[in-house]
């Protein structure tokens, strides 16, 4: 309802025009408008590139994902800003309806966050043999097919067959494919990105120890890349995603862990096998809690009796965890196994015998596999 003239302001109009004026004839004076300033602040990944909408009073503007848009004009009163048009990977902190008060020649202001998470996307099972070879693997059998022939500079102008790759991984946030080098390569304890469409690896960091790169475990939230070193001194080391070098972490207290089997549950727990156990681990203090005994189902009795789980890796469509096993040593070995493992109970339960002696077990988008 607008206001009446106060006495004050009657008396002067009263004064001044001299006719017309009296309380029973209150004069109205309108109030200013207000507005409502809304803003929204977006984490995470895979964010919404169309942005929001958001309603105030039947009135709707499109709103950036990380931005801030105002409605004038408006009466004093109460309203309610409702935020929509979010994508199904992306949610709310809180209510997506927020009510606010709108004083005359005032803006308010209402402030939402959002946090959105990766979209899983098709992936491929791929692993690498003693040369640096890269096999497709087969989910569902456990069979592997040859792919891809990686090269490497030999620092002369010419190229030389990679060697061991002991753990493969992408990175989203750099949007490469990175290789962990083992022993018996040209680059021993290097980082290299592969380029598919070229067939040839790329050194972006080399230990300075030399000690090989067995395990890489990249956070499904924050992209933050994790390793142990084949060292087995059981320190956990956070790597640089544009520079490759490795930072302590904190040293977990067991020496059994050489990295062979990292990963990272779909849920952000880092797990790792040491001494054909599974443990699962603090990324923040080290702190690790055995799971359980490696319990071996479905395989064949195996000619050397002594498993080494080499690799973990986690399907990001439905947290399926991969692992990759080998009868004996590098140079005395009955073959390879692909198993599929239950973080809970520790059991892995055959997927298949491969044909080739491989290492580097991941999950590569198809994006990064050329035709």
């Amino acid at each position: 309802m607008k206001p009446s003239c106060t006495r004050v302001a009657l008396a002067t109009l009263c004064t001044i025009f001299a006719t017309g004026c009296s309380s029973d004839a209150p004069m109205v004076i309108e109030d200013e408008p207000g507005s409502i300033q809304v803003s929204v602040a977006t984490t995470g990944v895979d964010l919404d590139a169309d942005g929001y909408t958001i309603d105030v009073g039947g009135s709707t503007m499109a709103l950036a994902v990380d931005g801030s848009v105002t409605f004038s004009g408006l009466d004093a009163g109460s309203y309610t800003a409702t935020l929509s048009g979010l994508a199904a990977n992306c949610t709310v902190d809180g209510d997506d309806a927020k009510p606010v008060t709108v004083v005359s020649a005032q803006t308010a202001s209402v402030a939402f966050s959002v946090a959105c998470e990766r979209i899983p996307g098709p992936n491929t099972l791929v692993a690498a043999n003693e040369l640096g070879d890269i096999f497709l693997v087969d989910e569902d059998t456990g069979v592997a097919t040859f792919l891809y022939d990686t090269q490497m500079s030999d620092g002369a102008g010419g190229t030389v067959d990679l060697g061991v790759v002991s753990s493969m991984s992408y990175i989203p946030t750099t949007d490469k494919w990175w290789l962990g080098m083992g022993g018996n390569s040209p680059c021993d304890g290097c980082i290299m990105t592969f380029d598919p469409s070229t067939l040839v690896a790329t050194m972006l960091y080399q230990r300075p120890d030399g000690n090989g790169i067995s395990g890489l475990a990249v956070h499904p939230d924050t992209d933050r890349i994790f390793s142990f070193p084949s060292d087995e001194f059981g320190d956990l080391y956070e790597l640089n995603a544009l520079t490759g070098e490795f930072t302590t972490v904190a040293t977990t207290g067991y020496v059994g862990y050489s990295g062979n089997g990292t990963t990272f549950s779909s849920s952000g727990n880092l797990y790792v096998v040491g001494d054909s156990e599974l443990y699962l681990v603090d990324i923040v203090t080290g702190a690790e809690t055995l799971i359980g005994a490696v319990a071996l189902t479905g395989f064949p009795t195996l000619q050397y009796g002594s498993p080494d789980v080499l690799a973990l890796a986690t399907r990001s469509t439905d947290g399926a965890v991969f692992g990759l096993l080998r009868d004996g040593n590098r140079r005395n070995s009955a073959g390879t196994y692909i198993f599929l493992l239950n973080l809970d109970t520790a059991e892995a339960v055959l997927v298949g015998e491969t044909t080739d002696l491989l290492e580097g077990l991941a999950f590569i988008p198809n994006s990064m596999i050329s035709p």
